[in-house]
């Protein structure tokens, strides 16, 4: 049996709305439903979001592509995430992949960046024998992309100019020039440092009872024998000293680390939202709505009132 997996392709067009199949290689036959993956799609390399998995037989797959690779290191949609993005689907009629693509930084996690590299085993000399009959920027392009593993045509165009596209077609037509594109991923990750234990609790414990005469340093070092870690960014509010951490790092008993900032929209949001008291004129038109919503009727109102008088509170309440 081969894992199958269904995947919404994030690509910008209406028009498709179905899910692709695609083979699960073994080497990540862990991944599942929600999971953001790599996968060829026609002559491109798309971002594609996993929305369902199936055992099949495998003589049944042999039109199947597999997955390219993963593009987190855990699942990107969670169960809520992925309910809240099908709700959303139904309620404003949209396709799911692009209810989907709201969870995602900038629409799409992942970018192509075309680059180019002078073919293995290429004798330089006798290249540049060959395009002595071209024009010298023939030759000049083809020594800019020799100085380096790979450049991408964004620099190549910045140095050459619009005109670059011609010359390079023609060394990749003479097999010269190797153009790959390179998968990037478009979001970037914020980091913030953090001191952290650099020994086992029990090496620490001992430690502490050398700092009898250095209460700074004993306290932060209580503090990461139970927490583990602080930001150096927290230090001030719980009252920790710099000039202590660095007397741990020299010893040996701390460590900084680099740790990424997880941003959570939802931190500062607590409790339930205030309840609204309706005006009479609120009630008679949510009397009239509600009982058509609860019916599943197709049904058009259309509301009166001057700017402030409670329209959208009636939408919300509907």
């Amino acid at each position: 049996m081969q894992h199958i997996a269904q995947i919404l392709v994030n690509i910008g067009t209406r028009s498709i709305n179905k899910a692709f199949s695609y083979i699960i290689p073994l080497h990540l036959d862990y991944i599942g439903i929600g999971w953001r993956v790599l996968v060829p799609f026609g002559n491109r390399k798309l971002e594609g979001f996993i929305i369902s998995v199936t055992d099949e037989d495998n003589t049944d797959q042999a039109d199947l592509k597999p997955i390219l690779d993963i593009l987190d290191n855990d699942q990107w949609f969670d169960e809520h995430m992925m309910e809240t993005a099908k709700w959303i689907s139904e309620y404003y009629l949209c396709n799911l992949v692009d209810a989907m693509r709201l969870f995602i930084p900038g629409k799409s996690g992942v970018k192509s960046v075309t680059t180019y590299r002078v073919a293995d085993h290429i004798n330089v000399d006798l290249v540049l024998a060959s395009l002595e009959l071209k024009s010298t920027e023939y030759c000049q392009v083809f020594m800019y992309i020799n100085k380096y593993p790979s450049i991408s045509s964004a620099r190549l165009e910045k140095q050459f100019g619009s005109t670059l596209l011609k010359t390079v077609r023609y060394l990749m037509r003479k097999q010269i020039v190797i153009g790959e594109a390179v998968i990037k991923k478009t979001a970037s990750h914020r980091y913030k440092n953090a001191l952290r234990l650099a020994v086992t609790p029990e090496t620490a414990s001992t430690f502490l009872t050398s700092l009898t005469r250095k209460p700074a340093q004993a306290r932060l070092l209580s503090y990461l024998m139970i927490h583990n870690q602080l930001a150096y960014e927290d230090f001030k509010n719980i009252n920790m000293s710099h000039d202590a951490a660095q007397k741990l790092i020299q010893t040996g008993m701390a460590a900084i680390e680099k740790i990424q900032v997880v941003r959570d929209s939802y931190a500062n949001i607590c409790g339930a939202a205030t309840q609204v008291t309706l005006t009479v004129e609120q009630q008679q038109a949510l009397s009239q709505i509600v009982p058509k919503i609860q019916a599943k009727e197709n049904h058009s109102f259309l509301l009166h009132g001057i700017t402030g008088s409670g329209k959208t509170q009636v939408y919300i309440e509907a």
